[in-house]
């Protein structure tokens, strides 16, 4: 990653919005994910994800990505995600169970990505609001049973 990086003045947003608007935005993920001797110390899958996602929606470059595979670099999973695709219906029993494989991970990313084109919206936008969305429901849920609710 660091050799990426040179060329940015070690600047990872400037090389995120590059590969972005150059259609290389799966280059970004794999720098950044920690996975042996590459990508970033304590960046996963998820931190990765969140980070891209920002930068593609602060910086309006969502007509950059064209592939599902570009989407799927874009949407972190996480239990608050998956709470609120299970009450949307968007997604089956198997994909919502809790945990952190990636082959459940990639499937529940694949159904948030296919029922927000089908619907014309934003897999990002969805994923942000369905993080906030499933975070305050859990906020919710907590204070009730804290106050006999």
């Amino acid at each position: 990653m660091a050799r990426n990086l040179d060329i940015w003045d070690n600047n990872i947003t400037l090389y995120t919005l590059d590969r972005v608007r150059n259609g290389k935005i799966t280059e970004v993920y794999k720098a950044l994910v920690h996975k042996g001797d590459r990508g970033l110390h304590g960046i996963g899958p998820k931190r990765a994800s969140v980070f891209i996602r920002d930068i593609v929606m602060i910086w309006k470059l969502e007509k950059h990505l064209n592939t599902d595979e570009d989407f799927i670099t874009c949407v972190p999973i996480d239990t608050h995600v998956r709470r609120t695709c299970e009450r949307a219906g968007i997604c089956v029993d198997s994909v919502i169970t809790p945990s952190n494989d990636e082959e459940s991970d990639l499937l529940l990313k694949n159904a948030i990505i296919d029922a927000c084109k089908s619907l014309g919206g934003s897999p990002l936008l969805f994923d942000a609001g369905a993080w906030m969305l499933g975070m305050g429901s859990r906020s919710g849920q907590d204070q009730s049973r804290d106050h006999g609710g």
